[in-house]
């Protein structure tokens, strides 16, 4: 996974060469965002190799979602229009019900 990942990021600043930011703030907080993801990842292996089904745990798993789109909202402050607010509450609502139905 991390061969793939190291392919496609070189290959997209390759193709969209731009300075890469240099502000130890923002190397900081994307080395802290990559171990977080690490561990969760690691944490999804074992759930997984100790012999969680895939059918329960891929939509807990999937959750993320919902965290992005919170994160998203109150962080960087994008604020969905009012057509779309429906489609993003009603969507969080769908994430939540699954998450719970499966992990029953």
């Amino acid at each position: 996974m991390l061969i793939g990942i190291a392919i496609v990021f070189g290959g997209y600043f390759l193709l969209q060469p731009q300075e890469i930011p240099s502000n130890p703030t923002v190397i900081g907080l994307a080395i802290l965002i990559g171990i977080i993801w690490a561990i969760g990842q690691l944490f999804a292996f074992l759930a997984l190799s100790g012999g969680a089904p895939v059918s329960k745990l891929t939509p807990i798993y999937n959750s993320n979602t919902l965290i992005t789109v919170i994160l998203g909202t109150f962080l960087l402050h994008e604020i969905p229009n009012q057509g779309d607010m429906v489609k993003v509450v009603a969507g969080a609502i769908l994430i939540i019900a699954g998450a719970f139905l499966v992990s029953g």
